[in-house]
């Protein structure tokens, strides 16, 4: 919802600088639709969100409709792909998981100023590998992490995977791209 809420905000924040009459309406809708999106997650969330729910993957879907999302109010790229049994994922792992890929996708757009953003989920046998690749401009996390000023999103990310028993590592640096890959434990194959 926060992530959304943000996305709004910087639309409006654009809209106020730079908007003419004609693209005002089509523009006012899309923030609408998003606005409606927000209220309905924050709604599922306080009366139990559920990944499954009449046998559809809503985990697959909810992190589709938020890069749609993404890439229709900021003009960005976004590719999603899925590899293996989703089932294996339970769905604590699910809500954290969903958390950590939103925070990731927005901190590309917001800091990075990507253009284009890969998302992978792998699923092997007993393990989920996450990546997240984008085309920003990066940052040089050693000094992000030395200064202890990290971001509330990195801190919230490394936290979540931490949770999860998972590993986490940043590859990125100034100027160029950033690829964040996490390595979650789930449950084998029967």
């Amino acid at each position: 919802v926060l992530q959304r809420l943000f996305a709004i905000s910087c639309k409006l924040y654009v809209l106020s600088r730079a908007e003419t009459s004609g693209n005002l309406n089509g523009n006012l809708m899309e923030i609408k639709e998003s606005i409606d999106m927000a209220m309905k997650e924050l709604r599922e969330t306080i009366y139990g969100l559920s990944w499954e729910k009449k046998g559809k993957d809503t985990f697959r879907q909810k992190l589709t409709d938020y890069a749609k999302e993404l890439q229709m109010m900021h003009d960005v790229k976004i590719n999603l792909s899925f590899h293996g049994d989703m089932q294996k994922i339970n769905q604590n792992q699910k809500r954290g998981l969903y958390r950590v890929i939103c925070e990731s996708m927005s901190n590309a757009i917001r800091h990075g100023k990507a253009k284009h953003i890969d998302v992978q989920l792998i699923i092997d046998n007993d393990k989920l590998h996450i990546q997240i690749a984008d085309d920003g401009t990066g940052f040089d996390f050693e000094t992000v992490r030395q200064k202890k000023e990290i971001g509330l999103g990195l801190n919230n990310i490394s936290r979540i995977i931490e949770m999860m028993n998972g590993k986490i590592s940043f590859k990125t640096g100034t100027a160029q791209s950033t690829r964040v890959i996490m390595e979650i434990p789930c449950k084998p194959a029967v």
